[in-house]
């Protein structure tokens, strides 16, 4: 089990003096510029996985578990407007997970995704605060 895939931003290009081998060729031995791209690549959080289970037509997920706690950027990706809207999503999920049946519900959930499920995904955001693009809400990929 690995994650196949992480988050990364262009962030400009710049160049690049090389020895090139490449027998056969006019610059063989000799140092070629190339252009190369700058990526930047912020700090990542999981904040949930997905399960899903094998049908004759595809994966068909058997359910979501979120974490316990999930940041102030992941919700604001929820609203258009932040500072308009009720900045509720998550909410009841908190409360009920820290009550005794909520304690169940997530092992009972575990416990279906451990026999059932053949492939298991994280959702994961970034941490806009600690990055330097614009913005105040969290990119969120599966």
């Amino acid at each position: 089990p690995h994650l196949t895939a992480f988050m990364c931003f262009k962030a400009g290009m710049t160049h690049i003096v090389r020895d090139l081998d490449r027998p056969g060729s006019k610059v063989n031995k000799k140092e070629v510029v190339e252009a190369v791209t700058v990526l930047e690549a912020p700090p990542m959080v999981v904040v949930g996985i997905t399960a899903y289970r094998e049908t004759p037509v595809g994966l068909k997920a058997l359910g979501t578990m979120w974490a316990n706690h999930v940041s102030t950027e992941f919700r604001r990706r929820f609203y258009k407007n932040w500072k308009k809207s009720s900045q509720k999503a998550f909410t009841k999920l908190k409360q009920f997970a820290h009550t005794k049946a909520g304690i169940v519900a997530q092992q009972k959930t575990l416990n279906r995704f451990a026999k059932k499920a053949v492939t298991v995904r994280v959702i994961a955001h970034t941490q806009v605060d600690k990055f330097r693009f614009g913005g105040k809400k969290a990119r969120c990929l599966e």
